[in-house]
């Protein structure tokens, strides 16, 4: 991101804003994912900055974002 001196730091910088019931999650450095399990989706009944958020059950639904060798620890 332009003018933020540790945005090459960044790992994964997602917002998750999108259609109500969208399986597209867009992370802003590019990164790939893959729907593990389950059926995560972007909801708009809430949203903290743009008005939709990614819906997981927290049992059951996996995003999965094994290309992202930083986040493997």
């Amino acid at each position: 991101m332009a003018g933020d001196i540790l945005w090459p730091n960044v790992a994964l910088s997602m917002d998750c804003n999108g259609a109500n019931g969208s399986t597209e999650f867009t992370d802003n450095k590019g990164n790939s994912f893959v729907v593990g399990a389950g059926s995560p989706v972007v909801s708009t009944s809430w949203g903290a900055t743009g008005g939709s958020s990614l819906n997981l059950n927290g049992t059951s639904y996996i995003l999965s974002a094994s290309t992202i060798p930083l986040l493997n620890f």
